[in-house]
Order: structure tokens, then C-alpha cells, then sequence
């Protein structure tokens, strides 16, 4: 589970398993992603990795929940190690454990939100589903997913920038957007907690793999949210070395 503020995520990781026919990839593991939400039942999106670009999404799902899962597809995928179980499954549910956002009117004339989906609500699902898999073990990774929520507001002395929105605050943003690192020497952190940082600063940098960011913003404004979203990556990438290592016996992050 992975709690920030009033955004909370719950995520489990299964395989390798036996694929079905349907399914089954001669190269590599099929990845199949189900997204849930937190009242009524979600469709089942099969994201196998097929040649085929016209392979289309199974299931009967929403703009945004197709939107949603394309996100964590793209985010989790450059982590694992496919090929190294070729025929076989690694399924990954992850399910919302706040209500859906409310869409209505921020109230400056008639313009809308800018988000369908919390941008925190998705970092929470990525990061829910990065402690899966680190806890599963059982799924060949080449590094930790950790991912951060941005927004972009207007304040008085022009906009500013904040951490992980609760749903309150997405009604007054202009814009924002999730950024997701990949940390590709991170398992070596966790395995060995007393790593000193100035011996492993690719580690804690870390490379972006996926990021979305929508509404009105200038180049310098995305750069200052990527260098805080990075600062509070390497946060997160620090609380699951904790939870790797032993020294926090809880199943479950807190985000402050």
C-alpha cells in the first residue's frame, strides 16, 4: 500500500505464472495490467507485449481508466526484465483506494479542470505497484520506479509550485503532471542500505522513463517541477530501501 496525503493505492504483483495460448509470447513475458477502482468494476486491460501495433485494449473502460493504465503500461515496462521468462505471465492489480475525482467548474468563468484524474492518484498507483514488485521478488528488475505528483498553481507572487495535490487543490491548478524515474542501479541500495550516497550518485538521480504534464506552463516552470519531483523521488527511493532492508516492518508507505 502507498498513502500521500488523502491519495492511497493498494498493489499486487503475481508471477511468473503459466500464460494462456492467447497470451503467451515465444520472447518474453506477457504483462497483463488490471486497474480498479475504488466503487463499481473496472474492465480488464491485457497489456501483452504483441508485435501487432493494432492490438487493441480488452475490456470496456472509460477515457480515463484507458488513459490511466497506457500510464502505469509505460511506467512499469522499463524496469522488468521480460525476456527473461519468455511464455510466461506477470500480472500486476492495482486498485484506488480514494474516491474518483469530482469534475465540476473551478469557478473563474467557464473553464474547466485540467485533470480527469488526480496526477497524485497516479503516482500513488505507480509507486503502490514499484513496492509490489520489489516485495514480490519474484519478477527480475533492472532498477526501482518511483514516482512524483506536481501542480501548478497561481498564487500571488505568480505560481507556484506544489507536491503531491490533494483533491481540494486540483480544482485551482493550471497545470501539473506526474513525473516517474527509474533508478537502474537502485537495487544495489537496497541490498546494501550503507551505500554512501557520494558512491552511488547515479542511483540517486535516477533517469526519467515516463512523464505526463498538462495545462498552461513555460519550460522554466517544468524544469523547476522536474528538479522537485526528483528531490522527492530520491524521499521515496530512500523509504523503500527502508522497507527492503528491514529497518521498517511495515507493508505499507506513508508519504508526509
Amino acid at each position: 500500500m502507498f498513502i500521500t496525503g488523502d491519495t492511497a493505492a493498494l498493489a499486487s504483483v503475481s508471477g511468473p505464472i503459466e500464460a494462456k495460448l492467447g497470451v503467451e509470447l515465444p520472447e518474453k513475458a506477457a504483462l497483463e495490467i488490471n486497474v480498479r477502482p475504488l466503487a463499481g468494476v473496472a474492465g480488464e486491460l491485457d497489456f501483452s507485449i504483441k508485435k501487432d501495433p493494432s492490438t487493441k485494449y480488452i475490456g470496456s473502460l472509460g477515457v480515463t481508466e484507458r488513459s490511466l493504465s497506457s500510464a502505469l503500461r509505460a511506467a512499469f515496462r522499463p524496469a522488468i526484465l521480460l525476456n527473461a521468462h519468455p511464455r510466461t505471465l506477470i500480472q500486476v492489480v492495482l486498485q484506488s483506494l480514494s474516491p474518483p475525482l469530482q469534475k465540476r467548474n473551478r469557478g473563474h468563468g467557464s473553464h474547466l479542470m485540467v485533470f480527469d484524474t488526480n496526477p497524485s492518484m497516479t503516482a500513488a498507483l505507480i509507486n503502490a505497484g514499484s513496492l509490489a514488485f520489489l516485495q514480490a521478488s519474484s519478477v527480475p528488475l533492472i532498477g526501482s520506479i518511483v514516482a512524483v505528483a506536481v501542480g501548478l498553481k497561481q498564487g500571488s507572487q505568480g505560481n507556484e509550485l506544489i507536491l503531491d495535490p490533494e483533491d481540494t487543490e486540483v480544482q485551482d491548478l493550471v497545470g501539473g503532471g506526474v513525473f516517474t524515474f527509474l533508478f537502474s542501479r537502485s537495487h544495489d541500495g537496497l541490498t546494501s542500505p550503507n551505500i554512501q550516497e557520494s558512491e552511488n550518485k547515479d542511483t540517486l538521480k535516477g533517469r526519467i522513463v515516463w512523464s505526463s504534464w498538462d495545462g498552461m506552463f513555460d519550460s522554466k516552470e517544468y524544469v523547476r517541477a522536474e528538479e522537485l519531483a526528483r528531490t522527492a523521488g530520491t524521499e521515496i527511493l530512500r523509504s523503500f530501501r527502508q522497507i527492503m532492508s528491514g529497518t521498517n516492518d511495515a507493508d505499507s508507505m506513508t508519504v508526509d
